[in-house]
């Protein structure tokens, strides 16, 4: 490595997140890697004729910083082939209507197999505008000459037209399975309201998939968000292996000007989870993050299924395992204390017909199983948790297993939705990472607390 800095900068204030040292007064850069952090003179030793000097003007300089909980992969596969009409961006019915239908007569439907209009972000939370959906609705409003799928914010529910159902050979006779839901009239017929990863995939397994051209494109483009907004290091919260995209990515990451680093945890459903074992087994859990868009495991037509691709590097590595404990309170799966609220925004989310309390995913015993099995591994664990029971269960199932078998492993709950102070502190006890939604309660405090819950639910001083 070359002793002459490429960059020095100085003249603000650099925090390093070192205790012994928490700031400096220079920092230096050689190639790719950090080669000095101190005081002026001992960095600016560094610098030479061809060395890049950086006035910081008084401005803070931090390292990048950690996004611990998305799902970065999820999102390529999203923006390839769906298009947006999240609250985050649409404010309006007015607006996601405009950009529905200018999206749909884009479309070419002369060609053959038919086009499919996929929408992501449906989110009657952040626009309370927004009308109830069903296939005799979107095939009104909307086409009923292409499949139209709209998915809600959470990824839990979508609703499809008549014609989307007529291409995946779906009719009034098909069953609910492995937690999909079908919803249905009383007089048996499909309302165009599907609830989970089954039901859901089911329909949109149809729909023509990407090229491993658009999903480069739009990974490159991915990366280079998350890099815009400061991280530099990012995660898939619900990875599964898939060979063909697993390549992509590995590919992607070893590219000079790959500008994150990518954590994966893997989504895993039993203690001896295997690849072929999740294919083939039937599972009634609610997933966190639906997959709503099939990748051909060998688009390639080259790769083996049971091979690893991703072994693990500084850009690219499997950190953990993921376990999902229960559902989302946007569709009423979260596993709660007291049953959801009965409102006309639930209604129109679709929740189940209260009283509702939510679904445990397993059983104490069966968490227990899986949990003892990765951390006897030294497997990092996180756990999907986002109601009382659910957080509540997780914590017994900790407390077990990291009691008997101590190990510096750090393991996660994800989301705590409804965690109250004892929880955080018997959390605590455990040494566990946290991984709290605060933009949830950005976004949904009012939903949450006047439509879902109610206000003395969400008030973290409440009562076990």
């Amino acid at each position: 490595m070359s002793s002459t800095a490429d960059v020095i900068l100085y003249g603000g204030s650099i925090i390093t997140m070192d205790e012994k040292n928490p700031s400096a007064e220079a920092l230096a850069v050689t190639g790719n890697i950090i080669t000095a952090v101190g005081k002026l003179d001992e960095v600016f030793a560094l610098a030479g004729e061809t060395t890049k000097v950086i006035y910081l003007n008084q401005k803070t300089l931090l390292p990048g910083f950690i996004e611990p909980h998305t799902h970065a992969t999820a999102l390529v596969l999203v923006n390839t082939a769906y298009t947006n009409i999240s609250g985050y961006d649409y404010h309006t019915y007015n607006d996601v209507n405009e950009k529905m239908k200018e999206t749909i007569r884009k479309l070419d439907t002369e060609t053959s197999p038919l086009p499919w209009a996929l929408f992501f972000g449906w989110d009657p939370e952040l626009i309370p505008s927004l009308p109830l959906l069903s296939a005799d609705f979107l095939d009104k409003v909307f086409s009923s000459e292409v499949p139209v799928v709209v998915v809600g914010q959470s990824g839990h529910v979508a609703w499809v037209n008549r014609k989307a159902f007529e291409v995946a050979n779906v009719d009034d006779s098909i069953e609910n399975a492995d937690g999909g839901v079908f919803v249905k009239d009383d007089e048996g017929h499909l309302t165009g309201q599907l609830f989970e990863v089954y039901a859901i995939e089911r329909v949109t397994s149809y729909a023509p998939q990407p090229t491993l051209s658009d999903l480069q494109t739009k990974i490159k483009d991915q990366w280079k968000d998350f890099a815009s907004r400061g991280f530099t290091t990012v995660t898939e919260m619900a990875y599964q292996r898939n060979p063909a995209f697993d390549t992509l990515l590995l590919k992607e990451s070893e590219q000079r000007d790959c500008p994150i680093r990518l954590a994966l945890y893997q989504v895993v459903y039993g203690p001896e989870n295997s690849i072929k074992e999740e294919k083939s087994s039937t599972r009634s859990h609610y997933q966190c993050c639906p997959s709503l868009l099939r990748i051909d495991d060998s688009m390639d037509g080259s790769l083996d299924q049971d091979e690893p691709i991703i072994e693990g590097s500084d850009k690219l590595w499997v950190a953990g395992v993921k376990v999902i404990a229960d559902g989302s309170p946007h569709c009423g799966t979260a596993a709660v204390q007291e049953p959801y609220l009965n409102s006309n925004l639930t209604e129109i989310l679709g929740f189940p017909e209260s009283p509702q309390y939510g679904t445990l995913n397993y059983t104490t015993d069966e968490l227990l199983e899986i949990v003892q099995s990765y951390h006897k591994k030294g497997t990092q664990i996180a756990i999907h948790a986002h109601g009382e029971r659910a957080i509540d269960q997780v914590l017994t199932v900790y407390e077990q297993v990291v009691s008997k078998v101590p190990k510096d492993t750090r393991h996660r709950i994800e989301h705590l939705g409804l965690a109250t102070v004892d929880t955080i502190a018997r959390a605590g006890e455990l040494k566990l990472a946290l991984s709290f939604f605060v933009c949830h309660l950005y976004f949904y405090a009012k939903s949450f607390t006047e439509y879902i819950f109610g206000r003395e639910r969400t008030d973290l001083n409440r009562d076990d």
